[in-house]
């Protein structure tokens, strides 16, 4: 009689095991290529460039895809809008500055007085205030500006002489930059900087104003101090104008030609 031979358990035991590790191993293999994949995702919405583009609605809180020109318009503040980012300094948030104005032309402080924003600080409310809570819209400061452009020497709080109270973005001195004058625009670096006034694009700047306001710039949160040729000083503000450069301005001036509100904001990071 032909003796029959047992079933080796141990054998099946051995290849179950083997199954149940590919299966295991590609299963980690999944799991962890799609935590890398999470990780780069949060990465790209951590580190920004200077001048880099971030699509966002303040009203939400909230990145969005449906941009168009026309969310550019002078006076516009809701929506899909476009920010540029101007300081990537900090590990939790993002700063930002809007491509337009907000509100065109507005008086610093009517009363000529350059140390408490009056009207400009009621228009930037009025603005913003269907924005979600913690963006912090404000103006931005003259010394975050010169930071951009790497003026480090400068400083807002400096007093200047009359025909000394301003400078060029791509050249930080009061002479224009060869490559960034209205004969050749080529190496204009800090357009977005002033994106959007009036005539801005004889200066380099990466889109013309769209709504038809005549406006110069807009107003930064600084103030200056401009000593005149007879010694005296005038209590002026700090702007940003169409011919890219940081500039002073009396803080009553509000007819054509003037000066508006162009908030700037904190996002979180990783973007919402």
């Amino acid at each position: 009689m032909r003796k029959i031979r047992k079933k080796n358990k141990n054998r099946f035991f051995l290849y179950g095991a083997v199954i149940c590790l590919c299966v295991m191993g590609v299963g980690y293999s999944v799991l962890t290529m799609n935590l890398n994949f999470q990780v780069t995702a949060k990465k790209k919405h951590m580190n920004f460039e200077l001048g880099e583009i971030i699509y966002f609605n303040p009203e939400t809180g909230k990145e969005c895809i449906d941009y168009n020109d026309s969310n550019s318009t002078t006076g516009n503040t809701r929506g899909c809008m476009k920010w540029y980012v101007y300081d990537n300094s900090n590990a939790d948030y993002v700063n930002v500055i809007l491509d337009h104005n907000t509100t065109d032309i507005v008086a610093w402080n009517s009363s000529g007085d350059n140390t408490t924003m009056l009207e400009v600080k009621n228009a930037l409310d009025n603005d913003t205030n269907t924005w979600v809570y913690g963006l912090n819209p404000r103006l931005i400061e003259a010394n975050e500006i010169a930071t951009v452009t790497k003026n480090t020497s400068w400083n807002s709080d400096t007093p200047v002489a009359v025909g000394s109270d301003f400078f060029y973005f791509d050249s930080n001195t009061t002479s224009e930059s060869d490559t960034c004058k209205s004969s050749d625009l080529t190496g204009c670096k800090f357009g977005w900087l002033y994106d959007r006034i009036w005539l801005c694009q004889f200066s380099g700047c990466p889109n013309e104003e769209v709504g038809g306001s005549r406006f110069d710039g807009y107003w930064t949160s600084s103030k200056a101090t401009v000593t005149n040729s007879s010694g005296n000083d005038q209590n002026n503000i700090w702007v940003v104008r169409n011919t890219g450069q940081l500039g002073t301005q009396s803080p009553e001036i509000a007819g054509t030609n003037g000066y508006g509100v162009r908030p700037v904001i904190s996002i979180s990071k990783p973007l919402p």
